[in-house]
C-alpha cells in the first residue's frame, strides 16, 4: 500500500496504518486547512493591495441557504450571510439591498455567483441592474 499509494495517502494511513484520513479525497477544503486556519491566534489585517469580491451561493425555497461571502485578497473581511426560503427575485433583492447598504468604499469590484442551476437567473438579473457581477 505504501509503494503503490504513497506513505501519505489515505488508503495507507486507513488501512495500514489505523488513523484516520487527513483529507475526504474528494473535499474542495482539505479537513487540515480548515484546522490550521482555526489556530491563528491574532486577527489578520485586510490587504488594500487586493480588491474586495463577493462570492455567493444561491439556494431558493427549500432547506437550503444563499450564502454571501466578503473577501479581500485571502482574507474573509466579514462574517458570512445566509438567507433561507428566497425565491430567484428574493435573492436578487437581497443581494441589491446589500450593495446598496455597503458604503461606496467597501463596494465589490466583481461578485461572483455559482451561476449552475438557480444562481443563473440571479446573476444574470444583478448584471441587468449594472450590479458588477
Amino acid at each position: 500500500m505504501r509503494s503503490r499509494y504513497g506513505e501519505n495517502s489515505n488508503q495507507y494511513r486507513v488501512h495500514v496504518l489505523g488513523l484516520l484520513p487527513e483529507a475526504d479525497d474528494n473535499a474542495l477544503i482539505p479537513w487540515e486547512w480548515v484546522v490550521r486556519a482555526t489556530q491563528h491566534k491574532e486577527d489578520p489585517k485586510p490587504d488594500t493591495s487586493y480588491r474586495i469580491v463577493w462570492g455567493i451561493d444561491i439556494a431558493t425555497l427549500g432547506t437550503n441557504r444563499s450564502a454571501l461571502i466578503k473577501r479581500q485578497g485571502p482574507l474573509v473581511i466579514e462574517a458570512p450571510k445566509r438567507q433561507q426560503g428566497l425565491n430567484t427575485m428574493q435573492n436578487v433583492a437581497w443581494i441589491q439591498d446589500e450593495y446598496a447598504r455597503t458604503p461606496k468604499k467597501d463596494r465589490p469590484h466583481r461578485i461572483y455567483i455559482d451561476r449552475i442551476g438557480v444562481g443563473a437567473g440571479v446573476a444574470d438579473r444583478l448584471s441587468d441592474q449594472r450590479l458588477p457581477v
